[in-house]
């Protein structure tokens, strides 16, 4: 055995023990083990900077719990059919959707005109429908994101600027520009949290749904309008 394998055999085995015990029965230790060793072979050369440069063992350990509870994720959803996607109450697709009509916020909040004539409140998002909720839901993870997020967010999604011109907005070129839009918009699924894995495990899910942009501003005008 090489020093390396000795090394990090007690923070493989404690990893995955761990990260096991969370999980159901059919999630074995040895099973994510081996995925951790594959990990830690591949990343040998990082992992070996981090020996030396000492206190290594809590970080190493650290990276290896979220490897082995992305295994046991993967293992899980190959068992109850789902992918890992689904664990994300709102999917990449849908908040993409979605963006182009957050930065609205205010227009849809506003007050509307009833039948004769005076204004008339908005109702809260949770009377209102399922459209308005999620635009809620997205405007307030929009204020969870670093500023850099949100920024290439607003010049794509708000002012509809193409990845060129978002890059000269924020001094990164289109294909930079284009890579961090991605990395927002994940960063927000992030933000929005997970569903309930049991639902999933039971083949329930409590995960938005993907709808088109004429459908949301369709049923936000009928709302809108009362």
């Amino acid at each position: 055995m090489t020093a390396f394998h000795d090394e990090l055999t007690p923070l493989v085995e404690s990893a995955a023990k761990a990260t096991a015990y969370k999980w159901p029965s059919y999630v074995s230790a040895e099973d994510v083990q081996q995925e951790l060793w594959l990990w830690a072979y591949s990343s040998q050369n990082s992992i070996e900077t981090a020996r030396k440069a000492g206190d290594w063992e809590g970080k190493v350990y650290s990276t290896m719990l979220k490897v082995a509870s992305s295994a046991a994720l993967k293992e899980d959803s190959e068992t109850n059919g789902y992918s890992t996607e689904d664990t994300y109450v709102y999917s990449v697709e849908v908040l993409e959707t979605l963006l182009d009509s957050a930065f609205t916020y205010e227009d849809w909040q506003s007050f509307g005109t009833f039948g004769d004539g005076q204004p008339r409140a908005k109702g809260q998002v949770n009377e209102t429908g399922d459209v308005l909720a999620m635009l809620a839901d997205v405007k307030a993870g929009l204020a969870g994101l670093k500023k850099e997020y949100r920024e290439v967010l607003f010049y794509r999604n708000g002012m509809h600027l193409t990845f060129p011109d978002v890059g000269a907005a924020v001094g990164a070129t289109d294909k930079q520009s284009e890579r961090r839009h991605k990395r927002a918009v994940k960063a927000l699924r992030d933000v929005l949290g997970r569903v309930d894995l049991s639902d999933l495990q039971s083949g329930h899910s409590s995960r938005r749904e993907t709808i088109g942009n004429g459908h949301a501003r369709a049923i936000t005008d009928r709302q809108y309008e009362g």
